[in-house]
């Protein structure tokens, strides 16, 4: 039985560690387009592609903060809500 218990607690750390590693990079995914955002040019296809994107990992966001015009009040709720989704997901 030691054994057993054993091989399932590696798998249940294995499973921990790939989720936070996930996590990590989700993360840095998330800032890395938002820091993108900022930078664009509004309208530009940079701005727009990187819209995409953030729609992609959050279906909504872009209308709920209204992520067209550039607002970085807008911008920085927005990656607040996708850093906590992100977060939320790894538990």
């Amino acid at each position: 039985a030691y054994s057993k218990l054993s091989a399932e607690e590696q798998v249940a750390n294995q499973l921990r560690e790939k989720t936070i590693e996930n996590t990590i990079q989700q993360r840095a995914e998330v800032t890395a387009l938002f820091v993108t955002l900022r930078k664009a040019e509004q309208g530009s296809k940079a701005y727009n592609e990187t819209l995409a994107k953030l729609e992609q990992l959050q279906p909504g966001i872009i209308d709920k903060y209204g992520l067209q015009v550039k607002a970085i009040d807008k911008i920085n709720a927005a990656e607040n809500e996708l850093i906590k989704t992100t977060e939320l997901g790894a538990k």
